[in-house]
């Protein structure tokens, strides 16, 4: 899917050079735009899991933008946008044990397996577009296309667990016995956790979109394909295992999220489940156009003012 994202910043192009084409001989268009907006679609946390997979969910936007154009068909705009992005991760089976301590200080081994495991990630940001516009001006409908980046800032993060269970034992080796069913300590079978705390952080996309300006009576109606495509991580990440033990509250097992967490590799060494996280949206937004009406042209005939015919039949005595 990255791939065919990339073949889009073309399609604006040639999409703009057409604009160029549109609208020969009309009037003035105003300098100055204003849209109020709402969109949805593919709105997703787009990652690559070591131990897992992940899936695209949808979501939507709904924000307001201004333009000022400093030339007929190329301009600036600025906005302010609110963006929910959701996706959901999924671990078929994943196993590990490490050392621990219980409660009263006793040495064991805990040992936790995830099976057919399912989580559901959602987070919304504030984004802040900064596009280059270019727009057609025939005389009905108009076409546009836009260019640029988006600062995004966090709102919100949460994780939820949906999916599966996870299995914890301890196996004390003094004992040779491993208990699997004692919950006050934190053994035995757990699902689902509520919903819980995402750390994020801001994150930069690069932006897209292309469409049609359709004239109604006093404003325009918008309507576009856009794409959202992330450039840098938007989570934070933690030092700490995807399951682990809680000494200080056993029975409150501690699970975090697939995209913020790491795994136990074979040889004993640690890794994050995921090396990158993005938002990455592509869908349809429709809004309303406001300023669009053409400025008023004024024309005097000089030859037929009255003052003009007055200083003639002065001039011909």
């Amino acid at each position: 899917m990255r791939k065919h994202l990339f073949i889009l910043p073309l399609a604006v192009v040639a999409w703009s050079a057409l604009l160029g084409q549109a609208g020969a001989g009309t009037r003035p268009l105003s300098r100055h735009e204003f849209t109020f907006y709402a969109g949805g679609g593919l709105s997703t946390l787009h990652y690559e899991s070591s131990i897992g997979s992940s899936t695209g969910l949808s979501g939507g936007l709904f924000g307001a933008s201004y333009r000022v154009y400093f030339a007929k068909k190329v301009g600036f705009g600025m906005g302010v946008e609110l963006s929910y992005y959701n996706a959901k991760g999924a671990i078929g089976e994943y196993l590990y044990a490490e050392p621990a301590k219980d409660p009263e200080g006793a040495d064991f081994e805990f040992r936790t397996m995830l099976r057919d495991y399912g989580e559901n990630q959602n987070i919304a940001m504030f984004n802040i577009p900064l596009m280059l516009h270019f727009r057609g001006d025939p005389e009905k409908h108009r076409p546009y296309a836009a260019i640029g980046v988006k600062m995004s800032i966090p709102v919100s993060g949460k994780y939820r667990i949906v999916e599966g269970a996870s299995f914890n034992s301890g196996y004390y080796v003094f004992e040779d016995y491993e208990y699997t069913t004692q919950k006050f300590l934190g053994f035995g079978s757990f699902s689902g956790n509520g919903d819980r705390e995402l750390s994020l952080k801001p994150a930069y996309l690069l932006a897209i979109e292309a469409g049609m300006n359709w004239r109604l009576k006093y404003v325009l109606l918008y309507t576009g394909f856009y794409v959202d495509y992330g450039l840098s991580d938007v989570v934070e990440k933690r030092d700490e295992l995807i399951a682990s033990y809680n000494r200080d509250n056993p029975a409150n097992r501690s699970t975090g999220s697939m995209i913020d967490s790491q795994y136990k590799l074979d040889n004993g060494q640690s890794e994050y489940i995921t090396s990158k996280v993005i938002p990455l949206a592509a869908g349809f937004k429709i809004g309303i156009t406001l300023g669009h009406g053409r400025k008023r042209e004024i024309f005097i005939d000089y030859d037929q003012s009255p003052m003009f015919i007055q200083y003639q039949q002065q001039r011909d005595r």
